[in-house]
């Protein structure tokens, strides 16, 4: 009877330690680039999200939550993967599941985006990430298995620090790469394919044997259909396209109220139109009853410029004004400039700066201010406090007018609406509301706020004019702030 231990046994030890084992300099390198690709799906699906759900805390928070919640079962389940079945193959596998699920993000954004928005926004924020999931799920599961098959006996701290800090790294680089590089650069739907490109050949590279048809078919089908498919669909002719770091930039000449027009949108929000070089959205002729109450004005500054609709009213207005417009998002203002009627002359001043950050650091004071940076599901809410609206007046000469775009309800006695007109009323004696619409129905609704008394004004608007009670206890502050939970009723 031969021994428990044999020289034919330990022979055969070395053999599947050599199956097993994996160049530590490739694992760095594939840690470097799953890292990288995890957080790309986290920060470019946000961004996916944005038509359907607005730029909010509520979209991050959603995103995060459920990022983090599947990697974290990713992580459990590549330990005791790894653990059970030690194998390049099988992280092989995960990489390649991890390309197909990134792969598939921007057609189910576009497939579900749109039932989101039906939801509730805390729902709906919790609901539509659940897109990233498996993506999330499969990018969770590369670390712990790495780790198992990098690491040698009495090393496997070192080794674990190894990896996660390289993925991580990885992340960071991933993280900024895409923000400040591929989506503004980038079709949104390229960014995943290249993402799901990169991690499809990293596990070819990491496991030869493991190309297969079925896994090469899978992936040309995946790549064919999202280049052949239209994500972003839009009546009318499509005329230019952008992705700007704010957002999806679209021109599309289209039928408006009956006119031929050129439309701007933001995401799938209407932000600018003209026909013939004039406004077509309601709103901008609302705006412009604060006329009424300046008196010759000389100086005027407009925050959210975007095609430039609003400058271009106000200096036709009032052939001698000088306007300051002001907007975060350069890539609209070119947009204005090159495909509306947004001209950069001598009666003109173009800013680039968040219209907070501009009022907190200019010493100008102006006539008439216009304030139409508010849109639908997604309103800046660091513009609604009654902070900003201090700085606001302080910008402001005697006898000077504020207009302000908002898209809200109109719901008596409490809603989004509400509250950012007690906001301008604790600090305007007079604010005056202007739906377009009926009450119950999402609108614009111009808000004009003013010091000046005119009864004339009142008496000229009166069937115009929506009532409002005052309600001091109804104010947003920078450190109490549901604008986005409101706005979102």
């Amino acid at each position: 009877m031969m021994p428990p231990f044999t020289t034919e046994r330990h022979s055969k030890i070395p053999a599947v330690e050599s199956n097993t084992q994996i160049d530590p300099n490739l694992i760095f390198i594939l840690a470097f680039i799953s890292g990288a690709c995890s957080l790309l799906v986290e920060i470019a699906g946000a961004r996916a999200f944005y038509p359907y759900l607005g730029n909010t805390i509520f979209t991050w928070a959603g995103n995060i939550a459920v990022v983090l919640g599947f990697l974290t079962l990713g992580y459990w389940y590549g330990g005791r993967s790894a653990d059970r079945n030690k194998s390049p193959a099988q992280l092989a596998n995960f990489m390649f599941l991890a390309a197909l699920a990134t792969a598939v993000v921007p057609w189910l954004a576009f497939a579900f985006g749109p039932l989101a928005m039906a939801l509730p926004i805390q729902i709906a924020s919790i609901l539509l990430p659940l897109i990233l999931a498996p993506a999330s799920f499969f990018y969770g599961t590369f670390c712990p298995y790495a780790i198992k098959l990098s690491s040698k006996g009495g090393q496997e701290g070192s080794g674990s620090g190894n990896i996660f800090s390289i993925s991580t790294f990885g992340s960071i680089v991933g993280v900024l790469v895409t923000a400040f590089i591929m989506v503004p650069n980038m079709e949104l739907r390229d960014v995943f394919l290249l993402a799901s490109l990169v991690m499809a050949a990293s596990s070819f590279v990491l496991y030869r044997e493991r190309i297969r048809y079925i896994d090469a078919l899978m992936l040309v089908f995946i790549l064919v259909f999202s280049l052949m498919f239209n994500l972003n669909p839009h009546f009318g002719d499509i005329v230019y396209q952008k992705n700007s770091p704010y957002a999806l930039i679209t021109v599309t000449d289209m039928e408006f109220s009956g006119k031929p027009s050129r439309i701007m949108m933001l995401d799938n929000a209407f932000s600018s139109g003209e026909a013939d070089g004039l406004p077509v959205f309601r709103y901008m002729y609302m705006t412009a009853y604060s006329f009424d109450l300046v008196k010759d004005p000389s100086r005027a500054l407009v925050l959210g410029t975007a095609a430039g609709n609003q400058v271009e009213q106000l200096k036709r207005q009032y052939p001698l004004l000088h306007v300051d417009t002001v907007d975060i998002d350069p890539d609209a203002v070119e947009t204005g400039i090159r495909f509306f009627s947004l001209q950069e002359d001598n009666r003109t001043d173009i800013i680039i700066d968040d219209a907070r950050r501009f009022i907190s650091l200019s010493n100008k004071t102006y006539d008439l201010i216009i304030v139409d940076t508010f849109r639908s599901n997604s309103p800046p809410p660091h513009l609604a406090t009654v902070e900003f609206v201090r700085s606001l007046k302080s910008r402001t000469r005697p006898g000077s007018v504020i207009a302000v775009n908002l898209i809200a309800r109109l719901e008596k006695g409490g809603g989004y609406l509400q509250y950012v007109y007690d906001t301008y009323r604790s600090q305007f004696k007079n604010v005056y509301l202007f739906p377009s619409g009926d009450e119950g129905e999402r609108q614009n609704v111009v808000l004009i706020a003013t010091d000046e008394d005119d009864l004339g004004f009142e008496e000229k608007y009166a069937d115009k004019i929506y009532p409002m009670q005052y309600d001091p206890q109804k104010i947003l502050t920078d450190s109490k702030n549901p604008v986005e939970l409101l706005s979102a009723g």
